[in-house]
C-alpha cells in the first residue's frame, strides 16, 4: 500500500445483534466530540474512558466470518487511540487522540454501517497543523471539535454515511 494512503474500507455485512452491540460506541463518541466542541478537557477525558469501556464490553464472538477480522482491526485501532487519553495533560493532546478515534469510527461506520441514522463525515482543513482532520456528527451543521469555541464553524461536510 502507498505510504500515507489508507486502504479502502470494504463494507462487511453484520447481523442485528452485532449492530446493536456497536450502537453504544456512537453515543460515547458523540459525547467525546461534544466535550471537545465545548473545550471541556475533563468531560472529553470522561467520555473517552466511557467509549473505551463500551469498546471493551463488545463481545467479539458476535462477529463471524469476514466481519471478525474487520472488527479485530478496527477495535484494536480504537483501543490504541483511546489508551492514554485520561493521562493527557492538555486539550490539544486529547484532540490529537480524538482525531485517531474519529478515523477509526469513520472506518467502522463504513465497514459495518450499524446505525439507522445519517452520519456526516466532517472535515476541518486547519486541524492537525493544516493537514486537516475528519470527525463524525449526527448534525449537518459544523461544530468543530478540533478548535472548539475559537473556530466553532470551521469545516465542511465531506461525506454522508447512511
Amino acid at each position: 500500500s502507498t505510504p500515507g494512503k489508507k486502504a479502502e474500507v470494504k463494507s462487511v455485512s453484520i447481523n442485528q445483534k452485532a449492530k446493536d452491540a456497536l450502537k453504544p460506541l456512537y453515543e460515547k463518541y458523540l459525547n467525546f466530540k461534544d466535550a471537545l466542541v465545548a473545550d471541556n478537557l475533563a468531560e472529553a477525558q470522561r467520555a473517552a474512558n466511557e467509549l473505551k469501556a463500551k469498546l471493551d464490553a463488545v463481545n467479539m464472538s458476535i462477529f463471524t466470518g469476514a466481519s471478525h477480522n474487520a472488527w479485530m482491526d478496527y477495535s484494536s485501532d480504537l483501543k490504541n487511540a483511546l489508551q492514554h487519553v485520561q493521562h493527557l495533560k492538555d486539550i490539544e493532546a486529547v484532540r490529537k487522540a480524538f482525531q485517531q478515534v474519529s478515523e477509526g469510527m469513520i472506518d467502522l461506520t463504513k465497514a459495518f454501517n450499524p446505525l439507522e441514522k445519517t452520519l456526516y463525515v466532517q472535515f476541518c482543513p486547519m486541524a492537525d497543523n493544516n493537514k486537516g482532520a475528519n470527525w463524525l456528527s449526527t448534525e449537518e451543521e459544523i461544530r468543530n471539535p478540533y478548535f472548539g469555541e475559537s473556530m466553532l464553524t470551521c469545516g465542511e461536510v465531506e461525506n454522508i454515511l447512511k
